[in-house]
């Protein structure tokens, strides 16, 4: 098994392709794909929100960090747009005061009959996205998919088929066949149950290695001791990341992304600790979320590790950002930001709270207040376009990273003088960008939203209009607001 998504940069994987049609208008919008944050476009076009078989329908309501926020899903013909969503800011009253995202705003075609044999022949195209004799389709359904919502060249949303498999999500062309798009599952969890494999080399498989179907727990909160270190550290981390989401964000991870495997011990927070897989070195130098659980190789049992790979999870829970392209970075670069915060809450200070993978058996592999230091960009100009990587999310990020470490430490960086905001403003300002972004954003979308939320906060008192001034700076200086 080689993890698609992980702490540390993949293999290469192949580019994208993308279908070009010709276009049919739907309906008016702006200029470009993007939803205004001064007026709600869509409105203004006449297009309900909210109403069954209209073209936007709410999917959630929320609370983050003192804002309401609703989000909605886009629907042509009954289906729904993948990646097509908007997430507004609600005031006290009702009103919209803000909405990001995107949507599509043209469509060509119609979905062929959903049969068996259609079913068949996306599902096979999905499969063979990911190769894998492991790999295997779960399920399959009818989509639109619009290539501008994720930067691609396209004029128009075209019938497709989200595919899931065991290994990730695929979009496939209704009428060709063709890959779209695809995000590989995110490789990077109070109730706790961590297992031991003791550097045993297994298949890439879930329950080669699922902590309580694989092998039984070490160390339980109901009981069970260990003498092996990343045991220990693992459920001591847990209940870290745990207290920090609870405390600070009202977020239960247990309760939003832990697992039930049917052994009795429940839904947990679960991690098999000195896993090894076929075909690869042993010990294995790498850590991953793999969907439902954590997985560590020996000595890569960190709490910046920890934290981040978590938020991997909490982003698969809150918002749907893949692994692939713009949206894969702003999920590194998220889940980087929260595993520094968490890291930060439990001591860690000077230089190092920046550093992530400090103490792994992989040292250091990114530096949050000096991307360059490891050759990341921290500028959007300086955006590495490759198709290594999943399209270079773990090299984009710094962008993300260098942006954060601004807004909340300040720092005189590409011609701007910023003054930081501090962690606890930082950590509330994050977290409702967290729960506004969609699963097509991209760098810039970041950018906007993280100034948008800034904004709301503001309006709330959590934050102060100069806080927000720091915060512009900050986005104008990586250049992604």
């Amino acid at each position: 098994m080689s993890p698609a998504s992980s702490l540390r940069r993949p293999a290469f994987i192949a580019g994208l392709a993308a279908a070009v049609v010709a276009a049919v208008i739907l309906y008016p919008s702006a200029k470009d794909n993007s939803v205004s944050t001064e007026s709600v476009a869509y409105r203004a076009a006449g297009i309900s929100f909210g109403a069954a078989g209209k073209d936007m329908r709410v999917t959630k309501t929320l609370n983050a960090s003192g804002v309401t926020i609703k989000r909605s899903q886009q629907y042509i013909n009954g289906m729904p747009v993948f990646g097509g969503e908007i997430v507004e800011f609600v005031g006290a009253d009702g009103t919209t005061t803000a909405a990001l995202g995107k949507v599509a705003k043209e469509s060509q075609g119609q979905h062929p009959a959903d049969d068996q044999n259609t079913q068949n022949r996306v599902r096979r195209s999905g499969v063979a996205t990911f190769p894998g004799q492991d790999n295997k389709a779960t399920s399959a359904k009818q989509v639109w998919f619009d290539p501008a919502l994720f930067g691609m060249k396209g004029a128009a949303a075209v019938p497709a088929y989200q595919v899931e498999t065991t290994a990730g999500t695929s979009v496939v062309e209704a009428a060709s066949g063709t890959v779209l798009w695809k995000s590989p599952k995110e490789k990077e969890a109070l109730n706790r149950a961590v297992c031991d494999l003791n550097n045993k080399s297994v298949e890439g498989r879930l329950q080669d290695y699922a902590c309580g179907v694989a092998v039984k727990p070490g160390k339980t909160e109901n009981g069970g001791n260990s003498q092996q270190k990343d045991v220990n550290n693992v459920f001591k981390f847990f209940d870290q990341s745990s207290t920090f989401y609870n405390g600070e964000l009202k977020f239960d991870l247990t309760q939003n992304i832990g697992a039930d495997y049917g052994d009795g011990v429940g839904k947990a927070l679960r991690g098999t600790v000195r896993v090894c897989f076929n075909g690869q070195a042993c010990p294995l130098t790498n850590a991953f979320w793999d969907g439902t659980q954590m997985t560590f190789g020996e000595g890569v049992t960190t709490l910046d590790v920890t934290g981040h790979e978590l938020t991997h999870g909490v982003s698969q829970a809150v918002n749907g950002l893949g692994g692939q392209g713009e949206p894969g970075a702003l999920n590194e670069g998220m889940s980087d930001i929260f595993g520094a915060f968490i890291n930060q809450a439990n001591g860690a200070a000077g230089a190092d709270k920046w550093l992530i993978g400090k103490g792994t058996a992989l040292g250091v592999i990114r530096d949050m207040a000096n991307p360059g230091a490891h050759q990341q960009p921290d500028k959007f100009s300086q955006k590495v376009n490759t198709q290594q990587d999943n399209g270079g999310v773990h090299i984009n990020n710094g962008i993300v990273n260098k942006t954060a470490f601004l807004v909340t430490d300040g720092q005189n960086f590409n011609g701007q003088n910023i003054k930081g905001i501090g962690s606890k403003k930082a950590i509330q300002l994050f977290w409702l960008v967290e729960n506004s972004l969609t699963s097509s954003s991209g760098l810039q979308d970041w950018g906007k939203t993280v100034n948008a939320a800034c904004k709301q906060l503001s309006g709330s008192g959590t934050l102060s209009a100069a806080d927000c001034a720091e915060v512009a700076k900050a986005t104008k200086a990586t250049e992604v607001g």
